[in-house]
């Protein structure tokens, strides 16, 4: 899922290099927990984790699931991109006002071209495509369990 988008480690000898994303990563999350003012523990409460499953993240030894790099996104409003190492950007969606947002709309539906999946999904760089899927079955996770939840 996830590991096909990017290595953390490489294995070299006995033992690993840290890849540049892992460390990102780990330098991310420990941010989100300072800016947040959260020891370790704490944040693991938050996720519903121990303070043992946090530290390795911090030290760039492991990584969370896609599942839980979602949770993480939603619950600190980053993007898993910007947790990823992808950008810069932690915003998870930019602010577009409404009159912005009703031109972009009116464009679109101007410019629209009708697309099949299959086209849809050339257009996105192979290596993403694993997360890109697995980030959109999340969703569908989250959004049935609200409606299970609204019952």
């Amino acid at each position: 899922m996830l590991t096909n988008l990017y290595s953390f480690t490489n294995e070299i000898g006995n033992g690993k290099i840290m890849t540049m994303n892992s460390m990102i990563f780990a330098k991310r999350i420990k941010a989100i927990r300072m800016r947040e003012r959260l020891t370790q523990r704490e944040l693991g409460l938050r996720l519903g984790l121990s303070q043992q499953s946090i530290a390795p993240w911090e030290m760039g030894r492991s990584y969370p699931d896609a599942l839980m790099l979602a949770e993480i996104s939603t619950k600190f409003e980053v993007s898993t991109d910007y947790l990823l190492g992808l950008t810069e950007n932690s915003t998870p969606f930019p602010e577009i006002s409404e009159e912005k947002m009703a031109e972009l709309e009116a464009r679109a539906d101007r410019e629209a071209v009708p697309m099949t999946e299959e086209e849809l999904v050339a257009l996105v760089p192979p290596q993403m495509q694993d997360a890109i899927k697995t980030l959109i079955q999340v969703e569908l996770i989250k959004a049935e369990e609200r409606k299970k939840n609204r019952k």
